[in-house]
């Protein structure tokens, strides 16, 4: 009989299924003598790094996508993608996701209360998915910091971004990001 370590093709047993197994799977017993080969991790997220600085035009009662990220973070089974600000989700399942901006406002006429909301698909989520911040500011060149967290379920392809608002109805508040991560972690595939 051979040493357990050296087993290979249909005498491999421990655990089950592994020589059929993707990379980055992990066994997951399901409590009844059985289970499955599931994705063990995925992450990622993009980011506006080092007080870069990046200047958000028109903003009001009109959400407009937050377009300022600069660089992806690492990932795994993740597709982050600063140059077109979101990232897409590539297993269903359920993710922790965590926004976080320090900002500006521009001027004295820039006053108000600013809201940072998730998008799926450019449609603001409902229930767990319906995640966000707000933050009041003077507008006296005033710098503050928002962020949201949360768990969420999301579907394979599920593309997901950042939207801006305010309480100006002209559309005509502007703000200087200084710096920006937005990243999703999967908890449960």
């Amino acid at each position: 009989m051979a040493e357990h370590n050296v087993l290979t093709g249909s005498s491999l047993h421990e655990p089950k299924d592994i020589a059929a197994a993707a990379s980055n799977q992990l066994y997951f017993a399901d409590g009844a003598g059985s289970g499955d080969m599931e994705l063990a991790v995925a992450y990622g997220g993009i980011g506006l790094f080092n007080h870069a600085g990046s200047a958000v035009s028109g903003i009001g009662t009109t959400p407009i996508a937050l377009a300022v990220f600069t660089a992806d973070m690492p990932a795994a089974d993740v597709v982050p993608a600063h140059g077109s600000d979101n990232i897409t989700i590539t297993t269903a399942g359920d993710y922790a996701v965590h926004f976080y901006a320090s900002f500006a406002t521009s001027g004295a006429g820039d006053a108000g209360d600013y809201q940072f909301r998730l998008r799926v698909g450019g449609v603001e989520g409902s229930g767990a998915q319906n995640l966000g911040c707000h933050r009041e500011m003077s507008g006296t060149s005033d710098e503050g910091s928002v962020s949201f967290a949360g768990i969420a379920t999301f579907s394979a392809a599920d593309v997901l971004s950042i939207y801006v608002e305010s309480d100006d109805g002209g559309n005509n508040d502007d703000i200087d990001l200084l710096d920006v991560t937005f990243f999703v972690t999967l908890l449960k595939a």
